[in-house]
């Protein structure tokens, strides 16, 4: 197992076309990158259609093969509470 972890980026539709899977929005339309110098690069003949983060390279962002067994760091949307006190009434 790499020291990667799977994020949510890809170009399996459109090589070069990277896209947040979740959202759709272009990652390369983006004014924030973090690809690791020279990334991405497809150099597997397999082609590197997904998108992780290597510890070894400063947790930049780099292109790897969809198949390659990694952990995977998922985002959870924050979720807020709010309590309401409610007036009793005793008689």
């Amino acid at each position: 197992m790499s020291d990667g972890v799977w994020i949510d980026g890809s170009d399996s539709l459109v090589e070069n076309s990277w896209t947040w899977i979740d959202t759709g929005a272009d990652i390369n339309a983006q004014e924030f990158t973090k690809w690791f110098p020279g990334e991405p690069n497809s150099i597997h003949k397999e082609g590197e259609d997904c998108m992780d983060l290597l510890h070894h390279e400063n947790y930049n962002w780099n292109d790897n093969v969809c198949e390659y067994k990694q952990n995977f760091l998922c985002e959870k949307k924050q979720v807020k509470f709010v309590c309401q006190q409610q007036a009793v009434t005793l008689f």
